[in-house]
């Protein structure tokens, strides 16, 4: 009996007490968690998100840096409005998760 144990009797209560000061209790460690703002960041990154953001990004460059002397400011509102839908659908995608 490599565990010293009995296949009817099982271990003896005062065995089982001194493995569980030897070794601890018998209990599965939890996972590590991951941080509820870590979350959130990874649902603004994953998905349809970077379609929106290179979305966003085009639309901001055509209003100041590549436009016109006189830039339209469509191009800025829409932007605008792409982040916030990023920010929106990243909002509702971690409600939905957690």
């Amino acid at each position: 009996h490599k565990l010293q144990t009995s296949l009817t009797e099982g271990l003896r209560v005062a065995a089982a007490q001194e493995r569980r000061a030897q070794d601890g209790p018998n209990v599965l460690t939890p996972p590590p968690r991951t941080p509820l703002l870590v979350k959130f960041l990874k649902q603004l990154v994953t998905g349809f998100a970077p379609i929106l953001w290179a979305a966003a990004i085009l639309c901001f460059l055509a209003w100041r840096p590549l436009g016109d002397p006189k830039p339209d400011p469509l191009n800025l509102t829409l932007s605008m409005v792409l982040i916030a839908v990023i920010f929106l659908q990243a909002f509702f995608n971690f409600y939905q998760e957690y």
